[in-house]
């Protein structure tokens, strides 16, 4: 079997990702395509889709965690300091600069609001927003923790919505 419309493939699934990496953020929709290996006209790759689910959970549930989170005096969660060093340039920095005595503590000023913070770790886990409240203050600890995906996206939740016809003809052309 090979497909009709995908002669030329990678021009068109490279056009197609952008496109989607732009126009469905407003759908609320996740599509996931990745070219990694092939066989024949066939592409495919194989993932374990939980282990970023798997992750946010160790970090709620307190497993192993070695970064107490604080919004001015308030705690608000326990993380891993690897994974906010991973996602973050300006605290990766700013653990090696500390001595391993006890749990780190991070603390984000008053001004912003808990859950945005919540849900800011939730992006360094697991790479998607729980929700777009908050979106000016996400983009603000984005730019000041350098988390460029994150503010990529903080640019998209604020640009105008996609044209539905043009999106449409991207997924009817593939």
């Amino acid at each position: 079997m090979e497909a009709k419309m995908l002669k030329n493939s990678a021009e068109l699934l490279l056009r197609f990702i952008v496109k989607l990496e732009f126009d469905i953020s407003y759908a609320q929709s996740n599509f996931d395509i990745k070219t990694v290996s092939k066989i024949g006209n066939y592409y495919y790759e194989m993932m374990d889709d939980k282990w970023l689910t798997d992750l946010w959970a160790a970090a709620t549930d307190k497993k192993l965690t070695d970064v107490q989170i604080y919004v001015g005096s308030v705690e608000v969660m326990e993380v891993h300091r690897v994974i906010l060093s991973a996602r973050s340039p300006v605290l990766k920095e700013s653990f090696g600069k500390i001595k391993i005595t006890e749990k780190y503590r991070v603390k984000f000023e008053a001004e912003f609001d808990v859950e945005v913070v919540k849900n800011f770790l939730n992006f360094l886990y697991t790479g998607s927003l729980k929700s777009t409240d908050g979106v000016y203050q996400l983009s603000q600890l984005a730019t000041m923790y350098q988390v460029e995906t994150l503010k990529n996206v903080c640019q998209l939740l604020n640009a105008t919505p996609p044209d539905a016809e043009e999106l449409t003809n991207y997924l009817l052309e593939l």
